[in-house]
Formats: C-alpha cells, structure tokens, sequence
C-alpha cells in the first residue's frame, strides 16, 4: 500500500504505534469526499475502520472537541439512537484522533438518489423520520444528569444560526479588507435583497426543545441499502450538535435538497431561469416531490404549527447561504450558481409562506 497524503501517513503511524490495529496491516486508506481529514482504513483483516482527525489548535470551545461530541453521543446511544460505535479516542497537544466503526454497506444519501434515478420520495420520507424521531427521543429538560429523562446539563446549547447572521451583518471596515472581492460581492447582494430581515426574524424566534444535529447533509445522512432495514438512515459527524431548536434541522435538510439540485444546474447554457431550470437532469418536479415526502415523513411523528413552517423555510435560507458563504471566501468573483443559491434564499427567507406553498406544506 503507498500512500502519498502526509496527515494520513501520520494518523496511520499513531494508531499503529498504539498497537491498535492488533498486528493486522492497513490494506488501503480512502480520503473521504468532501470531508476534511476523514479517512476509511481497510484492513488485512477484513475490518474497516472511519478516522476522524480534528486539529485542537482550531477548536473555538469544548464543544468542538471530540470530548464533547463524545459526551453528547453517549447521550444519543441511552436513548436508541443509532450511532458509529467508538474504538478508539486519542487526545495529544497539537490534535485528536477519533476511531469509530465503519458503517458497511450504508452510502450517503445522495449515493441512493442517484440510484433510484436522481429523485427519491421513498429516501426522503424515512430522512424526515429519522430526524423527527431523534427530535422526538431528545426532547427533554436540562437536569442533573441523575433521572432518566434529563439531559446533561452541560450539553452545549447551540444558537447556531447567529453565527452566519453576525457574519453577514457585523463587518467592519477592516475586516472587508481581508475579505475575498467574493465575500465582498456577496455581502453587498445578501443586503441589497434584504435577505438579512429574514434572517433576524429567524433567529428572533430560536426555541430550543431538543438535541438537534446541526448539520443535516447529504454526507451526514447514510443510508442503509433500502428503506426496510432495521436502522434505515444513521446520522454522522455529531460535531455542531447541542441543545437547540429542531426546526433548523428540518431547515437545513430542504435546504440540502435545494442546493444540491441548483449545484446540479448548468448555468453555462440558456439566459433565463426557465431554461436552466428546463435544462436540468433533475426535474424539478421532482425536487419538490422530494421536500414534500421529507416533511411528511417528519410531520408523520412531530406536529407542526404555521409558525413552525415558517422558520423551517428560513433556516433553509440560513442553509443556502451557508453555501454560498463557503464558495464566496476564495473566489475574486460569485459564479452564475452562487446567485442561484442567492435568489433561493431571499424567497425562503422573505415570502416563507409562498415558498411553503410550493412544496404543499
């Protein structure tokens, strides 16, 4: 086996020197997508492992240490959550090295779309169920820790959305100075629509009830090989979850379906929305049918009130932007999807009950 990449030489290096591997030999390491230091191990033995590498010089708080996403995980396994099991954990001055079992035979959500044709009512129908029964299980009060039904206290409580609001409304003058002419552009665009009226409503309105994950993706959404096995859908990478207000899972989970479809878009042919959107290999007919089976498989278990709906097309705001944001901080200048994505939010976030409309809800 060669490999090339320095971190994944490294991190292979401390787990043997732990003589974790129990005299086995690593066959194969696989970066995986879009995650940052994530790694599959194969191993001589047939096992395969998932690695997660965290540099403790970034961590803001506890809360972004694997020492926190492990005490909230144990919090999820007393409750039948279904969860990675953990190996192994190590903790050294400069980084963490986290170890857990590798879900064999589960794909990302978007692996399944694809093989069910692009779209997937079926899919997304158990997603929103999963979420809602995770909401469902967690929905309790901060205690001692010492009853059953209370959670610990010193569970971080998350108000994530305020952090993509400051960013958007608290810039100094200096600070654009550092900023990518992308930023810059996307910072003028986000105020010029008014988008931020939205967004303020948004977290004006933050109540949290539950643990919430945070980061409802299509690469945090694994799924089993069909809807009828006996743990479906398995949330991952519990690292931004907390206390906090489940309709920002529900928003980032139609804001993941949004988004993955505009990112599909060719925005290099057609001059108009409707030729894009005629262009598609998703229809967007499709997509739509897609957010309604999701929300239905949540409302199947968990109630919801206008009100409720409402701040799940905001936070899906929140979730676009948060994407636009990430592509904004490293180019001279937004590309023809980044305004798609823009133009998605603004509807989310100001005309929500329109937006509901759309998708039945």
């Amino acid at each position: 086996m060669l490999i090339t990449d320095p971190q994944a030489i490294d991190t292979v290096s401390r787990l043997e020197a732990r003589g974790f591997f129990g005299g086995s030999r690593v066959t194969a390491v696989e970066p995986l997508h879009r995650r940052s230091l994530c790694y599959r191990l194969r191993l001589a033995d047939g096992r395969s492992l998932f690695v997660k590498r965290r540099s403790r010089a970034t961590a803001e708080s506890l809360a972004a240490s694997f020492a926190y996403e492990r005490r909230l995980t144990d919090a999820l396994s007393a409750r039948r959550i279904r969860i990675p099991a953990e190996f192994l954990a190590i903790a050294a001055d400069d980084d963490e090295i986290l170890v857990t079992e590798d879900l064999v035979g589960y794909a990302p959500l978007g692996e399944r779309r694809a093989e069910a044709g692009g779209a997937s009512e079926e899919w997304a129908y158990e997603v929103g169920r999963r979420l809602a029964m995770l909401h469902v299980a967690t929905a309790s009060t901060f205690g001692d820790g010492d009853d059953e039904g209370e959670l610990d206290p010193e569970l971080d409580r998350v108000r994530l959305p305020e952090r993509l609001l400051a960013a958007l409304s608290v810039v100094a003058p200096s600070a654009n100075a550092a900023c990518s002419d992308g930023w810059v552009e996307m910072l003028a665009l986000v105020r010029h629509a008014g988008i931020l009226r939205g967004l303020e409503t948004a977290v004006s309105h933050w109540s949290p009830a539950c643990i919430i994950h945070g980061d409802v993706s299509d690469d945090n959404m694994l799924c089993a090989e069909t809807v009828a096995a006996r743990e479906p859908v398995v949330f991952v990478d519990w690292e931004s979850a907390g206390y906090g207000d489940p309709r920002w899972d529900v928003g980032c989970l139609v804001g993941d379906v949004l988004s993955t479809w505009l990112a599909g878009l060719d925005f290099r042919d057609g001059t108009t929305l409707a030729e894009w959107i005629s262009d598609s290999a998703i229809p967007f007919i499709d997509v739509l049918a897609e957010l309604r089976a999701a929300l239905a498989g949540y409302e199947s278990l968990v109630a919801a009130s206008r009100h409720d709906r409402r701040q799940w097309a905001r936070f899906a705001a929140f979730s676009l932007l948060e994407r636009l944001a990430s592509s904004a901080a490293s180019v001279d200048a937004l590309p023809p999807h980044a305004l798609a994505y823009l133009q998605a939010a603004e509807q989310l976030a100001l005309r929500p009950d329109a937006a509901l409309e759309l998708v039945g809800s």
